[in-house]
């Protein structure tokens, strides 16, 4: 009984770890995907009025 709970234990810190790590990937994928829009609206802007 002991040996399940360790085993099951060890399940869900590993699978933890799995998400946090997938969460923090997720959130450093959108921010790249923000500034990259960011950026990309401003090469879009009509800038012939400075011309």
């Amino acid at each position: 009984m002991l040996r399940l709970l360790v085993i099951g234990t060890i399940w869900v810190a590993v699978f933890a770890a799995l998400f946090a790590l997938a969460s923090c990937a997720m959130i450093a994928f959108a921010y790249a995907m923000a500034k990259a829009a960011k950026v990309w609206n401003d090469s879009q802007r009509d800038t012939t009025h400075l011309k």
